[in-house]
């Protein structure tokens, strides 16, 4: 005969947990120690195979920052250097404070510093012209919109760095969380066989409606 698959052998279990709403299944039950302890545990076996099962998320597409702020970089700090040179000195000095063009992962520091800086400059003391220097920035294209292109690959980097991975069970633990269940609903099932008579009874644990002791002594291959 065939072994039990695994969505059968979750079944049998759910079965065998769902007649309990009959008392007198209860009843016969708790003669031979079956109590809420029990009942838990057998959900606590249903919820670690499923998760033994679940596959981990798949890793995150590949995202190099670079491929975004580089060129974003080469474009805008020379359009906002010329301006500020030209028109408010004073305020490109402050803006461009060792900054200059980079290649590689040094792009991630020299646009996220670039930005924070350019957020303050209409506030930042010293500079009386900070907010028309800014609003020079924005005619030449260097707006809100602009400026949240480079933010958003500076976010998505930051969130792929903190994102936890998501480690799959190995087959071997697996097989012991189908072991673990299957072993709880072989016990249980052979009591509620012998403490229960009635084939009303037993057909609502989920006996005598096409399965027997027998078929359920072949599901004892895990994995299957």
């Amino acid at each position: 005969m065939a072994r039990l698959s695994l969505k059968q052998k979750i079944e049998r279990a759910l079965d065998l947990m769902l007649g309990l709403d009959d008392g007198r299944i209860t009843q016969a039950l708790a003669r031979h120690g079956f109590s809420d302890r029990e009942l838990d545990d057998g959900l606590e076996l249903i919820g670690a195979l499923v998760r033994a099962r679940r596959s981990p998320a798949p890793p995150p597409a590949s995202f190099d920052p670079v491929d975004v702020l580089d060129p974003w970089e080469n474009e805008w700090f020379p359009i906002a250097r010329a301006a500020l040179e030209r028109h408010f000195p004073k305020e490109g000095a402050w803006l461009f404070r060792n900054l200059h063009r980079t290649e590689g992962a040094d792009v991630v520091i020299s646009v996220s510093t670039f930005i924070g800086r350019l957020g303050k400059l209409g506030t930042e003391p010293g500079l009386e012209h900070g907010a028309a220097a800014r609003q020079l920035l924005v005619e030449r294209g260097l707006d809100d919109a602009t400026v949240a292109q480079a933010q958003a690959a500076l976010d998505r980097m930051g969130e792929l760095e903190q994102a936890p991975p998501t480690p799959g069970a190995s087959p071997a633990e697996r097989k012991a969380a189908e072991q673990a269940l299957w072993s709880w609903y072989l016990e249980w099932s052979a009591v509620a066989r012998s403490a229960i008579k009635d084939p009303v009874l037993l057909r609502k644990l989920g006996f005598l409606g096409g399965h027997a002791a027998h078929d359920d002594a072949q599901g004892d291959g895990a994995g299957q």
